[in-house]
């Protein structure tokens, strides 16, 4: 007997991170915190196929190594029992991975795509840096509001790449760079028995950048952009 369709993938993904904050006051009304989050990652993939509908035998093996770096800076001043401003930097990111190699009959349709030598088998981190400056302040015992304006920029998308044609599969790789930026503003307001809250909030998200496909070479009968 032999199986029709079989595929095995094992991957492992090991994280070694150290982190800390500090927090300093300036003065009575200024403080001013930083954090540090340092990790090391590991990736790797087995893969292994078989089967007649699976195009079979197959095997691969990947592996990648990478070191994160996310700082975060905070000042806080606080001019008043009732009246708090900050300001706040951070960076954030999402550890890489693998895919699983598309069959063979996928071949043509990723050279078309941009990916003569195949579907890579791991990807990237991808990572987010934001900045937000906001108070919150009391006008009074019974009216209060918090209010935000930030702007976040998102580099080395993971973002899944289909393949047309015949294939009909996808993977994921690192593309395009996209940014997010807005405001929202929170108030509440008690008048005797009763309160009233309010929630406001906007937000611009949209890509502001493309990337060519990864690719060693273009080939001449490409009409996709790549590098």
């Amino acid at each position: 007997a032999c199986a029709i369709y079989y595929n095995n993938n094992r991957t492992t993904d090991k994280q070694l991170a150290a982190f800390g904050e500090l927090s300093y006051a300036i003065t009575d009304t200024v403080r001013v915190t930083v954090g540090e989050r340092i990790a090391h990652l590991n990736f790797s993939l087995n893969h292994f196929a078989d089967g007649f509908e699976n195009y079979g035998p197959g095997y691969a093996n990947a592996s990648s190594s990478e070191t994160a770096n996310t700082p975060k800076v905070s000042v806080a001043y606080q001019r008043d029992a009732n009246n708090l401003f900050y300001a706040t930097y951070a960076k954030g990111f999402r550890a890489g991975g693998g895919n699983a190699p598309l069959p063979d009959y996928c071949s043509a349709d990723l050279d078309n795509t941009g990916y003569p030598n195949g579907a890579p088998l791991t990807y990237d981190s991808d990572s987010t840096q934001s900045y937000e400056i906001g108070s919150k302040n009391n006008f009074g015992p019974a009216f209060r509001i918090a209010t935000s304006v930030y702007y976040i920029r998102w580099q080395n998308i993971q973002q899944n790449v289909y393949v047309p044609g015949a294939c009909g599969l996808q993977f994921t790789d690192n593309l395009g760079t996209a940014v997010a930026k807005g405001f929202d503003l929170q108030a509440d307001l008690a008048m005797g028995p009763m309160k009233f809250d309010l929630a406001v909030g906007y937000t611009d998200a949209r890509y502001t950048a493309s990337s060519a496909l990864q690719s060693p070479y273009c080939p001449s009968t490409s009409t996709t952009p790549c590098l």
